[in-house]
């Protein structure tokens, strides 16, 4: 089983050849068969050229210097989600060859056990479609801030229909969708690129920011189970870097494109629970 990881850039910044290295070290040191894409969607174009200088200045040992030598580094001109880590993803698709899928953003960091916890977790399970990861946030400096998800939060991915109804808020006799939230952190989530041909692609053109969001409810909507990590096991870097700092039509990029296609998700959604209402009887 072969992973793809992506790691979307956008702003030219010494984190992401930091990061780059950092999980190249994790995957390599897992053992894992992997491929790595770094996709710049119509960002800084120095950013390659950043990656290769750091990578230049290291002393590595050839097993490393290899995997390195291996990293694809792709730059668009679409610009498919204003230098947004979901919209960049998107753009990558066509480049996927793993069977796995794991898409990350510009400065986040992994860990081995990361790695060798999801894959595992896949082997031992081959009846789930992604494994999810608790994390823990942390700023430039190393300094962890905190856990990002709450422990108390419902998380039981072995149950999709279950899971969907208690984040959508869905309960009889109406059944409609009351709420919308989403407990999946997208760069803490491996899925298999089987899901492409069973549900589809993430839809960028409807969803926009909250395209990772629909994403997850469509997973569970059509009852494909999955497993959750609650241990944090891999570090998400708040930085001032961060796409979330953006100021896009005035306000702040983080969580803006989200929220404006918050009510796409709960109106496709409750028209499907409408016309489907077995499903959660």
């Amino acid at each position: 089983m072969k992973i793809t990881v992506i790691q979307s850039v956008y702003l030219k910044n010494p984190l992401v050849p930091d990061a780059l290295v950092r999980n190249i070290v994790a995957l390599t040191n897992s053992g894992i068969d992997f491929q790595y894409i770094v996709y710049n969607d119509k960002g800084d174009a120095q950013i390659e050229d950043d990656i290769k200088h750091f990578i230049n200045t290291l002393e590595i040992d050839s097993n490393l210097e290899r995997n390195f030598n291996n990293v694809e580094y792709v730059y668009s001109d679409i610009n498919y989600g204003k230098k947004m880590c979901t919209g960049g993803y998107v753009g990558a698709i066509p480049y996927i060859k793993g069977d796995l899928i794991h898409n990350i953003g510009q400065d986040d960091i992994y860990t081995e056990e990361f790695y060798t916890i999801s894959m595992k977790t896949f082997i031992d399970n081959p009846e789930i479609y992604f494994v999810t990861s608790n994390a823990l946030a942390m700023d430039e400096n190393f300094k962890i801030l905190k856990v990002m998800i709450n422990h108390n939060h419902y998380m039981d991915c072995s149950k999709p229909l279950e899971l969907f109804k208690i984040w959508f808020g869905i309960t009889p006799p109406l059944y409609e969708v009351t709420q919308a939230n989403n407990g999946f952190l997208a760069p803490g989530t491996m899925y298999k690129r089987e899901l492409h041909d069973l549900i589809g692609e993430w839809d960028l053109e409807n969803f926009r920011g909250a395209a990772d969001f629909e994403y997850w409810a469509r997973i569970l909507y059509n009852g494909y189970s999955g497993y959750y990590i609650s241990q944090p096991n891999w570090y998400y870097r708040v930085s001032k870097y961060s796409a979330g700092n953006e100021i896009i039509d005035g306000k702040p990029n983080r969580g803006y494109w989200q929220q404006l296609h918050i009510q796409a998700i709960k109106e496709k959604y409750t028209n499907l629970v409408q016309h489907n209402k077995d499903k959660f009887k």
